[in-house]
């Protein structure tokens, strides 16, 4: 009953951390390279310049251009040059931040042709692989400002050597996937494979590394999968809580859609769009309250017989009252009145 209690509970709710996460959801890795590509920013760099950084999802092959704006007009062109190189991939993976949402990547991504694939928000995992290479990158930039050395020439050295080493997934050179040949640096190198033979291994080996990865990011997370449908009432998590907040909102959203892991739902007439981990179901009998159920503190509840004793009002699951007569020996008489419970408060006249 106590534990029955807690669950219906929305200030209980709120208050309490989800311990569980949805299982991993692994991306399929496209078949030709540079097909499918995602791109990032990395943050402001100390003399104000920032990192484009684009990788092909298939060969693991970065790009990297410094420019000194985010805006869509200074970063459109730097696009433009990396498409020149290596050609107009089909599809291209960002994040929502500037320039993405903006009306200008929107024109230029239908006047090349490729489709712009933005991610849910609040959900970085979703665009892991530039994720991923940014923690990379980002420790050659502490690395090269640790010793005194000049970032720029570090960061040229270091893309030169990561495209010529075998990544950990496909087990293949970035720059041998991509371009089907070695590039030369100062270690000798041989052709060791040919193409038809390099795509095959870059298949496998990123369909077995993805498998353990989710293996194992599933059992640490102790993921299972969520319930949670369309009308359900939901809580929503709070990315950035403050040292006495709650890890969750205290507004009730009510689910209007579902599309895999991918979960909108709206309070009032606001919609928000996250990952379905971001959400906790709760009983939807407090649709209307709120976290306002402490308005009514110190109401009494009347006495619907009109009698002082033999009878007492309790409630069911379903919230209804209903009278239960109590024999003589298990009276109980309470010295001071007894307040109303605050969820009771529609159903008692």
């Amino acid at each position: 009953m106590v534990e029955a209690e807690v669950k219906h509970c929305l200030p209980c709710q709120v208050g309490t951390r989800e311990n569980t996460r949805a299982p991993l959801k692994m991306s399929k890795c496209p078949e030709q390279p540079w097909t499918h590509v995602s791109a990032d920013f990395c943050g402001s760099l100390p003399p104000g310049e920032y990192l484009l950084v684009v990788v092909d999802e298939h060969s693991r092959y970065p790009a990297v251009e410094i420019t000194h704006s985010t805006s869509a007009r200074s970063t459109i062109p730097h696009f433009d040059k990396i498409f020149a190189c290596h050609g107009i991939p089909e599809v291209v993976k960002t994040d929502n931040g500037p320039p993405f949402n903006s009306s200008d990547f929107r024109g230029f991504a239908g006047y090349l042709g490729f489709k712009h694939r933005r991610i849910m928000p609040e959900w970085p995992a979703a665009n892991g692989e530039a994720e991923r290479f940014m923690r990379t990158l980002k420790k050659n930039l502490h690395t090269s400002e640790s010793q005194r050395k000049p970032w720029k020439q570090e960061l040229w050295k270091f893309l030169r050597q990561y495209r010529a080493t075998p990544h950990s997934s496909t087990k293949v050179a970035p720059a041998e996937a991509l371009f089907h040949r070695n590039i030369r640096t100062e270690l000798p190198s041989i052709q060791s494979f040919s193409k038809e033979d390099i795509r095959k291994n870059v298949l496998l080996s990123d369909k077995n590394a993805k498998n353990r990865m989710k293996r194992y990011a599933d059992k640490r997370r102790r993921a299972c999968k969520s319930n949670i449908c369309v009308g359900d009432t939901v809580i929503l998590q709070d990315p950035h809580p403050r040292k006495l907040d709650p890890p969750y909102y205290p507004k009730l959203h009510e689910v209007v859609k579902r599309k895999g892991d991918m979960v909108t739902a709206t309070h009032g007439s606001k919609p928000v769009t996250r990952n379905i981990s971001r959400f906790k179901a709760v009983d939807a009998r407090y649709q209307s309250q709120d976290m306002s159920c402490s308005e009514s503190d110190g109401d009494v509840i009347p006495n619907p017989t009109g009698e002082n004793e033999g009878t007492r009002v309790e409630s069911d699951q379903n919230s209804q009252t209903e009278e239960r007569p109590l024999d003589s020996s298990s009276k109980v008489h309470r010295a001071r009145e007894r307040h109303r419970p605050a969820y009771l408060k529609d159903y008692v006249t």
